[in-house]
């Protein structure tokens, strides 16, 4: 390798910020042809000091059609623990601070069938 030179790159903030929102972009979850009849539910307790991580993690629940049961609680009935693994690595965030739960029954079930289509 003689002559060949090596040249560092270096990412501004402004950059790294494009980068990570086009990794975001590229994260989706794929809906199964049928229902397994379970709920998932999404606890993120993502603190003031992430403000950002947690406004873009709850921008893509939205986006992904997630139902808002409270302000940091989501529900979803398709399986979506990988993509809920990858946003929390990508953003750093801790494991206690973005929790998913599986369960058969939840107590508002025929609105969230309703919302989801699940008839």
């Amino acid at each position: 390798m003689k002559g060949k030179r090596r040249i560092e790159v270096e990412i501004t903030d402004g950059g790294k910020k494009k980068v990570l929102e086009y990794q975001m972009d590229l994260i989706d979850i794929k809906k199964p042809a049928r229902w397994d009849g379970r709920w998932r539910i999404i606890f993120s307790d993502i603190s003031e000091n992430h403000k950002k991580a947690r406004d873009a993690l709850r921008q893509k629940f939205y986006a992904w059609g997630f139902y808002p049961l409270q302000k940091s609680v989501f529900v979803y009935p398709y399986p979506c623990s990988d993509a809920i693994v990858v946003m929390r690595d990508l953003f750093y965030i801790p494991t206690k601070s973005l929790l998913m739960v599986e369960t058969d029954h939840i107590g508002n079930e025929a609105e969230l069938k309703k919302f989801f289509r699940l008839h």
